[in-house]
């Protein structure tokens, strides 16, 4: 996990997502996430958000511009995209936003969350029953979740690109259950979505 946090905060990754970002608001495209951002908002305002990896705050952003949190609490522990988030959010958002440049298993909160956010971040963390477990620990009961995972090529199950960035693979049916494991219940909406050539895995579940 130490050489992935090093390989998004040395390469150019943040540029690349913002460029993207620009890109996409001059051709008056959504957000990338944006059908799924919506649907998951369906469920969440007017709750504590958590997000784990919270990268330059993209998603934040637009989670906090078109719902109504009480809070936004951002888990980030690439320390260059942990910086450009709290300056972006804190700016639009003041007080409300805390981001914290951590991992999963540094972050201890002290209260409980009713929405939890985790966009191809878990897909880097090697063991994913002990950090599913965790998310399951800081949120309540019947709390909602959303979590995005890519979907892998084959049979491959872990891959090391030339940046030293590693990922982790599952099929939609292995996390299911890795999920429900962890007492997250997968509701109806989850599914496999196709989109720039990749296949993503989008599920939506509640804290049991």
């Amino acid at each position: 996990m130490d050489r992935t946090v090093q390989a998004y905060d040395q390469t150019n990754y943040l540029e690349w997502r913002l460029n993207e970002e620009v890109e996409r608001k001059r051709n008056g495209q959504p957000t990338f996430w944006e059908p799924e951002l919506l649907y998951f908002l369906s469920l969440v305002s007017n709750r504590c958000l958590v997000e784990i990896g919270a990268g330059p705050g993209v998603e934040a952003e637009y989670l906090l511009n078109h719902g109504n949190f009480d809070s936004y609490t951002g888990i980030e522990p690439a320390l260059k995209l942990a910086n450009y988030a709290k300056r972006r959010l804190k700016k639009e958002f003041g007080p409300k936003v805390n981001i914290k440049t951590l991992t999963l298993q540094q972050f201890e909160p002290r209260c409980k969350y009713q929405a939890l956010l985790a966009i191809c971040s878990l897909i880097h963390i090697k063991n994913i029953r002990k950090a599913l477990c965790k998310l399951r620990s800081i949120c309540s009961d019947g709390a909602f979740a959303m979590f995005v995972m890519d979907e892998g090529r084959g049979s491959v199950k872990v891959r090391t690109n030339t940046k030293g960035m590693t990922f982790y693979y599952y099929t939609y049916a292995e996390f299911v259950e890795l999920l429900q494991e962890s007492r997250f219940t997968v509701l109806d909406k989850s599914g496999v979505v196709e989109r720039a050539k990749v296949n993503w895995q989008v599920y939506y579940v509640r804290a049991v």
